[in-house]
């Protein structure tokens, strides 16, 4: 039995033996084919531009735009209602003013009676007369403050400055004695009051007027 399973494996070795042919080598075609197609295969997918990434890009510069006008409308709205406001509040302070304007003249007529009878006690030499003067004046002063809470302040004037026909208004002219006093202030009359944007009272004053003599007015004018 021995012999039997020898000769059976020598029949088989034989027989594997003659399918190579003596002195060739077993074929590799098959794994070097394998190997090129591995290596020089390329990918068949090609790189293109996403294109929802574009469309989301354009719709966010669209909305960035749009904000941005929509901010510069928002702005303009804002400047427009602020001056509107401001212009409403001016008519409205402008006709505040006016429905007051009689009480505001009759609180300067009050003003004016207050100062001269301050002025006529100031004439006595006494000490009650000292009294009296500061109490007109203390009443004096509060009906200027009452008027200017109100938007109406006092114009002053002090003699001896020059005349300004803006804020001033001459009630009569005095005798200048020299040309440099000419046009110069030389009495208060009375003081003068106005609004922001309205004069309620120019300053009454008094100017000096220089009238050359008829020696200088003969004289020739000396060419320089």
């Amino acid at each position: 039995m021995m012999n039997n399973l020898t000769e059976d494996e020598n029949s088989e070795v034989g027989q594997s033996e003659t399918d190579v042919a003596p002195g060739s080598e077993p074929s590799t075609d098959e794994g070097e084919q394998s190997v090129e197609t591995s290596e020089n295969a390329s990918p068949d997918v090609q790189i293109r531009p996403n294109e929802e990434h574009h469309q989301v890009i354009a719709l966010l510069t669209s909305l960035s735009d749009e904000l941005r006008e929509t901010n510069r409308i928002s702005q303009e709205r804002e400047s427009v209602i602020d001056r509107l406001h401001r212009e409403n509040q001016q008519l409205k302070q402008g006709e505040l003013q006016q429905a007051l304007l009689p009480i505001f003249r009759d609180l300067i007529r009050l003003y004016d009676d207050l100062k001269a009878t301050a002025a006529s006690y100031a004439q006595q030499t006494t000490t009650e007369g000292e009294k009296f003067v500061k109490d007109w004046n203390c009443y004096k002063d509060i009906v200027t403050d009452i008027l200017y809470r109100h938007g109406v302040e006092k114009i002053e004037a002090r003699i001896g400055t020059d005349f300004n026909s803006k804020e001033h208004k001459a009630v009569a002219a005095v005798p200048a004695a020299e040309l440099e006093q000419d046009r110069k202030i030389s009495k208060i009359i009375r003081d003068g009051f106005r609004t922001e944007n309205k004069m309620i009272r120019s300053v009454e004053v008094e100017v000096f007027r220089y009238a050359a003599t008829e020696v200088e007015a003969a004289a020739p004018t000396v060419a320089e």
